[in-house]
């Protein structure tokens, strides 16, 4: 198991995998991610600080993201091809994480043709607690329905506000090493944990 610092807010990542008949394949161990992006904080620092900020969104261009009273600030995404923006994403880039990556190297399309994987529904957690640790899960299941094999070699997290417009940013990237045959389906998590 990944080594829990105490006093210290920490992300880990923890995957399954079943294969077209829904027979477990895999069960990762829980991995220490060390991917907080400059995204994350500016994000944090825009909710917390009630105030505008200048941000580098997912398509790389610099927006606004305006403060309102209510704005979410949210990791949510529906099952469908066209809503993969935001949430758990999954691609094939190999390059090492920066602090300042502000996409995927090369996220991988949703769909079904070559290349593709099925995006399903991404959704957050209520927070749980023991008397020293409270953690939240962040879960997005994909499959592949593509006629081949696809190698998953990074993953984030982009979450979105919407005021003026719709706003997506990467807060969370890692490198990964994750192999799906055709047929296969991988669930895979986020663990955001403060621990006293």
């Amino acid at each position: 198991m990944a080594k829990i610092d105490e006093g210290a807010c920490s992300l880990f990542y923890q995957y399954q995998i079943r294969d077209k008949n829904g027979k477990i394949k895999r069960n990762s161990r829980r991995y220490r991610a060390h991917s907080f992006v400059k995204g994350f904080l500016a994000s944090i620092y825009q909710k917390m600080g009630y105030t505008n900020v200048a941000i580098v969104t997912t398509g790389d261009i610099t927006k606004t993201q305006y403060f309102a009273a209510g704005m979410q600030f949210s990791a949510t995404a529906g099952n469908s091809w066209n809503n993969y923006s935001s949430g758990i994403q999954v691609g094939t880039g190999s390059n090492a994480v920066s602090i300042d990556d502000t996409k995927l190297q090369t996220q991988i399309g949703a769909g079904t043709g070559v290349g593709q994987l099925n995006y399903g529904t991404c959704a957050v957690a209520s927070p749980s607690s023991t008397t020293t640790i409270t953690q939240t899960i962040i879960s997005r299941q994909f499959s592949n329905s593509s006629g081949g094999s696809i190698t998953i070699n990074e993953v984030g997290l982009a979450s979105y506000t919407s005021y003026y417009e719709t706003i997506y940013v990467l807060c969370v990237r890692d490198t990964v090493s994750i192999p799906l045959s055709n047929g296969d389906q991988l669930t895979f998590n986020y663990i955001i944990q403060t621990t006293i």
